[in-house]
Formats: C-alpha cells, structure tokens, sequence
C-alpha cells in the first residue's frame, strides 16, 4: 500500500475527510477490489476514531464502492466483467441523454468552461502529467452533466462517478499504458459537436467515447486477473 496516500485527516470536516480519504484509495487502487477492510487498523492509519470511519463507509455502501457483508465484515466492491458492463451500460444512455440537452441547454459561460477544461486536457498531456490529465478527463464530463440542466441527472453522475474513476485507473493508469492522444482526439470530437449545436454528432461522439472506454477497460482489467497470482 502507498502510504503516501494515508496521510492523517484533519480536523474540520472530520466525516467528509475520511470519506474522501478512504474513496481516494479504493479509486487508487491503494485498497483493491475484494479486499477486507480492517475498520480498526484503518482508523488508526487516519489518525481518526472509528466512529467517522464508519460514517464514511456506509456512504461509500451507497455509492457501490463498499460492500458489507453480514458476520463477514466491509469488503471493498468487486471490480468484474460484470460490474463494468452494467456501469458502462448505464454511463452511455445517461451520457448521451446529458450531451444532447448540453448542447441545448448550456449557456456560452458552460461551453467556454468546457473548451477550457479540454485545453487543460492539453497541457497535462505535453507536461505528462498523468494524473492531472485524468482529472481534467473526469472534469469534462461531469461539465457536461452540469450543462445538461437537470438536477436528477446530475446525481445520477455522482453515482457512478467513482465507477468511472476506477474504471479509469484499471483501464489505463494502472497499467501506465498511455492513449491520451487517442483520448484528446475523441474529446475534442466532443467538444466541436457541443460548439456546433449539433446534438445528434455529440451523442454518436460519446456513444464511441464510452465504447471504447469499456473495451479498453475490459480487455485490461481481464489482463490484470491473468498477470495475478492465484
């Protein structure tokens, strides 16, 4: 475990801190999927009574990130063929729907946000900055739920938003196997469909978009369980 990603939670927002501690390391791969979480050892790694922990964990339940299983204990959610189909199922009719009312609903503000965090995309990629590359990739499409104008839309993107992060990490960090050409290349489709006011573009661009995310996370994730010890 990359204890770099455990530093101790502050005071303040005390269950918020450890909710985001906690779901940064599962997103990470700091607590892979399957694995048993010791509420005990956990708790003294944060610095943080078991009560906040606790209180985290049951909100990350709902998310789908952790599974409590009765007289066995909390176990991160397991990350199968299974699970990525129907998160990706899911992310492209949602996904298509929120691209189509963007493109209808978003003001110029929103769009220039959007091209902005595209050429954020940019800068991360001639920097190499990985990291930073992805959270500019996450960024993107959460704008366009927000462009979308739909509340229950939105917070059906925070559901599975944490999906999608894991599903980045396996599908590509993970792996430091790099297409953020190939990446910059499909978002940019994106962007300009957005741009034109061209609905029916933007939905076929994302419908390719997330296509090929499931591809490339399947085909890597099954290359994980394969490279495993058994």
């Amino acid at each position: 475990m990359n204890e770099k990603s455990w530093d101790k939670v502050k005071q303040g927002t005390l269950r918020q801190a450890v909710w985001q501690s906690v779901r940064q390391a599962i997103i990470n791969g700091d607590l892979m999927p399957g694995t048993q979480i010791n509420q005990a050892a956990l708790a003294d790694k944060l610095g943080v009574s078991r009560g906040p922990l606790r209180e985290a964990l049951s909100q990350l339940e709902e998310e789908g990130l952790v599974k409590n299983i009765q007289y066995r204990g909390t176990f991160v959610a397991d990350l199968d063929i299974q699970v990525i189909e129907e998160v990706y199922s899911v992310r492209d009719v949602l996904e298509q729907f929120a691209v189509e009312r963007a493109v209808r609903n978003a003001t110029p503000a929103q769009k220039a946000e959007l091209h902005a965090i595209y050429e954020n995309m940019l800068a991360a990629d001639r920097q190499q900055d990985i990291r930073a590359f992805y959270r500019e990739d996450l960024a993107f499409h959460r704008q366009l739920y927000c462009m979308a104008d739909n509340a229950v839309l939105l917070e059906m993107w925070k559901m599975l938003e944490g999906h999608v992060q894991r599903g980045i990490f396996y599908g590509t960090f993970a792996y430091q196997i790099y297409t953020t050409s190939e990446l910059n290349e499909e978002h940019k489709r994106i962007l300009e469909a957005v741009e034109n006011d061209d609905p029916d573009t933007a939905k076929r661009e994302i419908h390719h978009h997330v296509t090929e995310a499931v591809t490339r996370l399947k085909m890597r994730w099954e290359a994980l369980q394969t490279d495993s010890p058994s």
